[in-house]
C-alpha cells in the first residue's frame, strides 16, 4: 500500500528556503553545486507563495456587526487591502 504524501507546511518550506540561501552565502559551492541549490530554494520559495495564497483564500476580514451584533465578513481581497495600504512591507 502507497503511502499518502502529507503537505508540506509553510515553516518546513521556508526553513529549506533558508537552508539554501545559508548554503549559497558561503561561497564555497561551485558553480553546478550553487545552481542545483538555487533551484531547489526557489522550488522552496515557490511552495511558500502557493501556501501563502491559499491561506490568503481562507482569511475573512470583519466588515461591520448586523443588527443583532454578529459580525459580518467577507472575503479578503488583497488588491483592496493594497490600495488601503494596508498590504505595505515594513
Amino acid at each position: 500500500m502507497a503511502k499518502k504524501k502529507t503537505e508540506t507546511t509553510f515553516e518546513e518550506a521556508l526553513a529549506e528556503v533558508e537552508k539554501h540561501v545559508e548554503e549559497l552565502e558561503t561561497g564555497e559551492l561551485g558553480l553546478d553545486k550553487a545552481l542545483a541549490t538555487y533551484e531547489k530554494g526557489l522550488k522552496a520559495l515557490r511552495e511558500c507563495q502557493r501556501i501563502l495564497a491559499k491561506a490568503e483564500k481562507r482569511i475573512e476580514v470583519l466588515t461591520r456587526l448586523d443588527e443583532d451584533g454578529h459580525p459580518v465578513t467577507e472575503a479578503f481581497d488583497r488588491a483592496e487591502a493594497t490600495d488601503a495600504g494596508l498590504d505595505e512591507e515594513e
